[in-house]
């Protein structure tokens, strides 16, 4: 029973990570916004924001989301604990792992699917202060530091008068803070060929 409600909430979260990448239907504000801070990345347009750089710092160790997957699961299984695992419906190879758990909800959630018919990593989304960027952006961090390390974003939402998410989109990924307050409360990457 336990394990059907773990995969449960998983899989709302990464439903509800879908639908935010779909867009806003709300009547609140939604922008996009560009900014002339790099040059032309020549790959998905002008997006003209500063190059980022996948990999991250979790509970003092480095590690990439564009590492494989069986080298970020054994990096993050080295310095976390591992508080759920299971297969992902829908998605080819699907597999999703959630670590140190607090309260109803893991910190880090990551989902594993098939690309090519390799096992990639296809989702990453952390609420954990252990967890920076390698722009230095972490959990706690403000909007101002978000768009010092990273530009303006290439889009922004604001889904209630509170809250603002805001996504960056890179050649390999995409990478999403969501604010609330001024403050991030949570850091997501995701492969462009995630559908969850």
């Amino acid at each position: 029973m336990k394990k059907r409600s773990t995969t449960a909430i998983l899989l709302a979260s990464v439903m509800m990570f879908g639908l935010m990448g779909c867009g806003n239907t709300s009547a609140e504000t939604t922008e996009t916004t560009e900014t002339a801070e790099v040059e032309d990345d020549g790959e998905r347009g002008d997006t003209n924001l500063k190059p980022a750089d996948a990999s991250f710092e979790y509970n003092g160790k480095t590690m990439s989301f564009t590492d494989d997957a069986q080298t970020l699961i054994a990096a993050l299984d080295s310095v976390a604990t591992k508080s759920g695992e299971g297969d992902v419906d829908g998605i080819d190879g699907g597999k999703y792992y959630e670590y140190d758990k607090n309260s109803d909800s893991p910190n880090l959630s990551v989902v594993v699917m098939k690309v090519d018919g390799k096992d990639t990593v296809g989702y990453l989304s952390v609420e954990n202060e252990g967890f920076k960027t390698s722009n230095g952006i972490g959990i706690g961090s403000t909007m101002e530091e978000v768009e010092a390390a990273y530009g303006n974003p290439s889009e922004s939402t604001q889904a209630s008068k509170k809250e603002k998410s805001d996504r960056y989109i890179y050649n390999d990924y995409d990478i999403r803070f969501d604010i609330e307050n001024g403050k991030v409360y949570s850091i997501t990457y995701a492969h462009p060929e995630f559908k969850g």
